[in-house]
């Protein structure tokens, strides 16, 4: 994975490439924490299925 790419990252039409760090420990940190919910996303789906499949039981 590439940390000092050269990406403008934008939050609600904000662009936060101004405020990064020349050693991209900003972009890592978002990067970790989209990586989170990604992972939280597919845990609330396996949940559900999981949910599913209890209920016709």
């Amino acid at each position: 994975m590439v940390v000092n790419a050269e990406v403008a990252i934008q939050l609600f039409g904000v662009q936060l490439s101004d405020i990064v760090n020349n050693d991209g420990r900003f972009y890592s940190k978002l990067l970790d924490v989209y990586l989170q919910l990604i992972f939280i996303l597919w845990c609330l789906i396996a949940f559900h299925f999981a949910g599913v499949f209890y209920a016709r039981r």
